[in-house]
């Protein structure tokens, strides 16, 4: 026990009844002791002698931090009628057939999709305002959708609006989705997996190649590829794309 520890009471300061969490551990299940501040920063739940609540991004039962619903940006509600005509054009960009998505069974949104992540967009009146095309797949099938929640996809393929692969959830369950599924940090989707690389492991392969004898700066191969000197320089160091 440290001299800090021993100068304050050996119980939970943050919880209003008893606390089941054993005193100095991390209230999010880890198992994990927390850390103690030597200085009081109440903005950030620094309490000079006491135990933190959390250890550093750990947050409920998912390791995870996410914001509270109070802060998270609600989405756009539709308050207008949906026409017989909105969803004879929404569903003609849609793809049924088989063999589409992980399991082969994904009804594939083939318009406009998001660059970032993969989601699809559909265009809708009034004011030309554009909607998720997997948050209109859940209303058109509910006649409902909250603006305060996400529509979540069992299936983990963006461009999926088959109404059964949706559910309602918030984003401590996306993240908490992300965690079971082995998604998130050093586990998570990495190289060609995951949706924002511009290089792939045949681009990368060739840049460590043209810098093997150390003659070609950083500056000319990331113009080549259509990326920042800092990507080239991670690559060819072998502090990003590790795994080949």
């Amino acid at each position: 026990m440290t001299a800090l520890e021993s100068i304050v009471p050996q119980r939970c300061q943050y919880c209003s009844s008893e606390c089941p969490v054993e005193y100095g551990y991390c209230h999010c299940g880890c198992g994990k002791k927390t850390s103690i501040p030597t200085r009081t920063d109440k903005h950030h739940d620094k309490f000079k002698g006491i135990p933190r609540k959390y250890i550093y991004s750990h947050h409920g039962d998912t390791h995870l931090r996410t914001l509270p619903p109070s802060r998270q940006k609600p989405f756009r509600v539709i308050d207008f009628v949906v026409t017989v005509s909105d969803l004879k054009r929404f569903w003609n960009k849609v793809d049924k057939t088989s063999g589409r998505g992980p399991k082969g069974d994904c009804w594939i949104w083939t318009a406009a999709t998001m660059k970032i992540n993969g989601y699809g967009v559909f265009g809708m009146h009034p004011k030309f305002s554009a909607f998720l095309a997997h948050r209109m797949s859940w209303f058109i099938t509910h006649n409902s959708l909250p603006n305060d929640r996400m529509i979540l996809h069992t299936c983990d393929n963006p461009p999926c609006v088959r109404p059964d692969h949706l559910f309602i959830g918030d984003q401590y369950d996306n993240m908490r989705d992300c965690a079971n599924k082995n998604r998130t940090g050093t586990n998570g989707l990495y190289g060609e997996k995951q949706g924002a690389h511009k290089l792939t492991e045949s681009k990368v392969l060739e840049i460590r190649e043209l810098h093997k004898d150390k003659t070609r700066t950083y500056a000319d191969t990331a113009r080549e590829y259509g990326v920042n000197e800092g990507t080239i320089s991670q690559v060819v160091r072998r502090k990003r794309w590790t795994h080949i």
